[in-house]
This record gives structure tokens, C-alpha cells and sequence, in this order.
């Protein structure tokens, strides 16, 4: 009898863990659906980029089971300062001591240029942080158009690289 019971609830519990696993796809999904010029959500577990078309379109990455969202703000063209919006959120890591300044790199057309970082805004905390980071670099004031923007989020939660790439 008690062998019985025991196995009716773990029955139970796979169960209820399962439509919860299903239920969480299916948000995420829906997510994805209702978010405007999104063009991919990179959780292949590799360095892909996410690439947008012209438009300041956000960008997701789930890898590692952090939800990351970039949206790159443009400032106007010939402008050697952008401003880039990011969003993390997870249920697993505390987000707080994350270093937006060391672990932000500006990529145009696939190469990595010299860059200075600077958070302009950060609000939340813990499994749920936000910044608005101006990234300023001489080589931005020469974007033409086609010229691709990446800007790359390194050592986030055991994951070395997610790319975030726009067409400018």
C-alpha cells in the first residue's frame, strides 16, 4: 500500500513537472511571438549571432538560462557614442555584481574595435538586472550603411560569448 502511494506521487509530481517545463516553452514562445522585428532567439548553446534587420529591433539570448535583451538605441549617424539597452533575467544566478564595463566588447562588420564602456542607468537586482550602456569608439562615427553592429556580452553565467548584432 505504501509502495503504491509513493508511486502515485511521484507520478504526480513528473507530471505537474512536466506541464510546468511545457508550460514555461510555450511562454517563452509566446514571448518571442509578440516581441516587434525579432528576427531570432540565439539558445543553440553556441556564439552565434542574434542579427537584426536595420531597425533597432531587441535581440534575445537564452543561453545558460539567463534571458538576455539588447536593443541598441541609435543615436544619430555620425555619432561616435551608442547607447544600448540590456535586460537580464534569470531564476537561477544573482545578476547584481555583473560588470557591464569588462564584460561589453563593440564589434563592426566582425571585428572587435577599441571601445569605452559606461553604464549610464542600471536599475533591478538580483535575478533581474537593467542598464542602459553608452559605448563610445571613434570607429562608430564611420558606420555606413550595411555595416554591421555586434555588441558582445562576455562571461555571463557560464556562457563566454553572446553576439547581438544589428545592420546599420
Amino acid at each position: 500500500m505504501k509502495v503504491r502511494v509513493l508511486a502515485a506521487a511521484l507520478i504526480i509530481i513528473l507530471g505537474a513537472g512536466v506541464w510546468w517545463g511545457l508550460q514555461t516553452v510555450e511562454a517563452t514562445q509566446n514571448q518571442a511571438q509578440q516581441a516587434p522585428n525579432t528576427t531570432s532567439i540565439n539558445n543553440s548553446g553556441s556564439s552565434s549571432p542574434s542579427v537584426a534587420g536595420s531597425e533597432s529591433a531587441p535581440l534575445f539570448d537564452t543561453q545558460g538560462g539567463v534571458d538576455v535583451t539588447v536593443t541598441w538605441e541609435k543615436e544619430g549617424s555620425n555619432s561616435s557614442m551608442q547607447k544600448f539597452a540590456v535586460s537580464m533575467s534569470n531564476h537561477m544566478t544573482n545578476l547584481d555584481d555583473f560588470d557591464f564595463t569588462e564584460n561589453t566588447e563593440l564589434k563592426i562588420s566582425g571585428t572587435t574595435v577599441p571601445a569605452v564602456v559606461k553604464v549610464l542607468n542600471k536599475s533591478g537586482e538580483g535575478h533581474h538586472v537593467s542598464a542602459e550602456i553608452g559605448v563610445q569608439s571613434t570607429d562608430l562615427s564611420e558606420l555606413k550603411p550595411g555595416s554591421q553592429v555586434t555588441l558582445v556580452i562576455k562571461n555571463l553565467v557560464r556562457v563566454p560569448m553572446r553576439n547581438f548584432t544589428w545592420v546599420y
